[in-house]
């Protein structure tokens, strides 16, 4: 009976008491806090990406186009920017360019990655950009002999 009657009195102190209440609060929100620092640091990896694969293909396909349509130079020149970019992520990227060698060059890069979230699981998301120029040099102009085949008359 003593026994019980200590314990109801020491349990009636610490209902009473709200020392350790900051702790529980300050813990609960950390944990908030922490998830929303992760959630802004995921969306500006994911966003740097994006700008970084823009910009990549973008200067490719110029080069490309500036220097005759050499898709090799736009692709080298595409990995380049990536790799300045991302750093060792930039070897995840497909690169494709297709030259026209009369009018245009095309360039797409694109990866699909995955962000592996604690307690929420996989989190798949897809990095894709295309950039299309046209020849430097291009001439849409007529081909025929007489001026009535012009193509702006």
């Amino acid at each position: 009976m003593h026994k019980m009657k200590s314990l109801m009195t020491c349990l009636n102190r610490l209902r009473q008491d709200n020392r350790g209440q900051d702790l529980i609060e300050w813990t609960a929100s950390l944990a908030v806090f922490l998830m929303l620092c992760g959630a802004i640091a995921m969306y500006f990896w994911i966003w740097w990406n994006q700008t970084a694969a823009a910009g990549a293909v973008h200067d490719g396909t110029y080069l490309a186009a500036v220097r005759g349509g050499s898709a090799a130079e736009g692709v080298a020149r595409s990995n380049d920017m990536l790799k300045a970019a991302v750093g060792q992520f930039s070897k995840q990227y497909t690169i494709q360019f297709l030259s026209d060698p009369r009018k245009s060059v095309s360039g797409s890069v694109k990866t699909k990655k995955t962000f592996v979230v604690p307690f929420i699981g996989n989190l798949p998301y897809t990095i894709r950009a295309h950039s299309f120029q046209r020849l430097e040099r291009f001439y849409g102009g007529p081909v025929g002999k007489r001026s009535a085949d012009f193509w702006w008359w």
